[in-house]
């Protein structure tokens, strides 16, 4: 992500692995910050990769996509990209840490918890 200039954090099962005994997760979350233009930048570069589109949440607003959801085409990985729309979406991403292991900012394990609250899991 940052090499497509879009700031964001991890969220998610692997997250929450980044605070605790880990556990097996295929699937790769992250809220996203910027408009439209940066998360195209993103999306265009893991079609590179080697992912593509599953979902597209997209109202043709200027801050881009509500929510992508891409596969790889040969693995069995995923990653979401929820775009932050909210103030609390964006300080999760400006709370976000780096932790051991990791190159992208890894929200908070209080940040984590009040996600979970919100998706009501």
């Amino acid at each position: 992500m940052a090499e497509a200039g879009v700031q964001g954090a991890l969220i998610g099962g692997y997250a929450v692995n980044a605070w605790v005994r880990p556990r097996l997760t295929e699937l790769f979350d992250f809220i996203v910050l910027g408009g439209r233009e940066a998360i195209e930048r993103a999306e265009n570069d893991l079609t590179t990769l080697g992912f593509s589109y599953v979902r597209r949440e997209d109202e043709h607003v200027p801050s881009g996509p509500d929510f992508v959801k891409m596969r790889h085409r040969e693995r069995r990985v995923e990653i979401d990209l929820q775009v932050a729309k909210t103030d609390f979406q964006a300080l999760v991403v400006n709370r976000a840490l780096t932790v051991t292991g990791s190159s992208v900012g890894v929200a908070t394990p209080e940040d984590l918890i009040v996600l979970k609250l919100i998706a009501g899991r």
